[in-house]
């Protein structure tokens, strides 16, 4: 357990910020999008579609990449559900979740599960 207690106010604002990403990415908001990372974000997707782990770092790189690879022919819905956020301003947080991916006309499906990741 850590020992610095976390509110509830700023469990709920974290829960909104999850969500918010989200939505922005399955609605392709990427300048909204961009307004839930810091500048100096860090990001390890735990995927190996690249052949290894995807760890992207900076709010333009994360943004980026997700505009290029996600866009307009691809569509998503994440799920995601059950955080545990612990920690002062939340150093850690665990989710499970579902995503999946597919050409807008109906080719590569890309199904995925988020099983607990830690951030």
């Amino acid at each position: 357990m850590d020992p610095v207690p976390i509110d509830l106010a700023t469990i709920e604002e974290i829960r909104q910020v999850k969500y918010r990403y989200l939505r922005c990415v399955d609605l392709k908001l990427w300048d909204e999008l961009a307004g839930v990372f810091t500048p100096d974000a860090t990001v390890d997707y735990g995927t190996q579609v690249y052949g290894k782990p995807l760890k992207l770092a900076g709010r333009d790189e994360i943004v980026g990449f997700l505009r290029d690879k996600l866009g307009p022919d691809m569509i998503t819905v994440h799920r995601a559900g059950q955080p545990e956020i612990t920690g002062s301003r939340a150093r850690r947080s665990t989710r499970t979740g579902t995503n999946a991916a597919r050409t807008a006309s109906g080719g590569s499906r890309i199904p995925g599960t988020c099983a607990p990741t830690r951030r």
